[in-house]
């Protein structure tokens, strides 16, 4: 018996998860790319892997899964406007990057100023997955910010961790 995608989507919604904007960088042509993610997981600790959910259908798709680099950037609760803007869900005067504030890491991916945590990658394989693909990435670079309030994702909301 297969189970109904909408009722498997609400029934997956309620495993409370940390808001991810992952971003990569051409360095070619300087173009850059973001999408916020819920799906993301760490692999392996020996050697240090990560894995990360791509929709198929986003329009970052195909450039975040053929950089060589990306950056997985965990958001703090002040910065939904940031999660909102890189799912699509927030109106954009100019290009995704315009007026947010980063820097570049170690593999040229943007690092967003004020996230909880950082994990730079180096793309390992791509697999696929159903209407998605999983970026497995050897991480190179991993470090926490400053602000120790996550943003969190559930039933379909934004919420925070009650002591925040």
């Amino acid at each position: 018996m297969a189970v109904d995608s909408t009722e498997f989507r609400r029934v997956v919604g309620h495993f409370a998860s940390g808001v991810v904007v992952v971003t990569s960088e051409d360095l070619a042509t300087s173009e850059m790319h973001g999408v916020t993610v819920n799906a993301f997981a760490s692999l392996s600790l020996d050697p240090p892997l990560i894995l990360v959910c791509i929709a198929q259908a986003s329009q970052s798709h195909d450039f975040l899964t053929t950089r060589p680099g990306f950056a997985m950037n965990v958001l703090a609760r002040r910065q939904e406007p940031l999660g909102e803007r890189f799912a699509g869900r927030a109106p954009l005067v100019g290009p995704a990057f315009d007026g947010v504030r980063y820097r570049r890491g170690d593999v040229g991916a943007p690092l967003l100023e004020g996230c909880v945590a950082w994990i730079e990658c180096r793309r390992h394989v791509v697999y696929p997955g159903g209407d998605h693909s999983i970026l497995v990435g050897d991480v190179v670079s991993a470090s926490l910010g400053d602000d120790d309030d996550p943003l969190v994702f559930f039933t379909g909301s934004y919420t925070h961790l009650p002591w925040g």
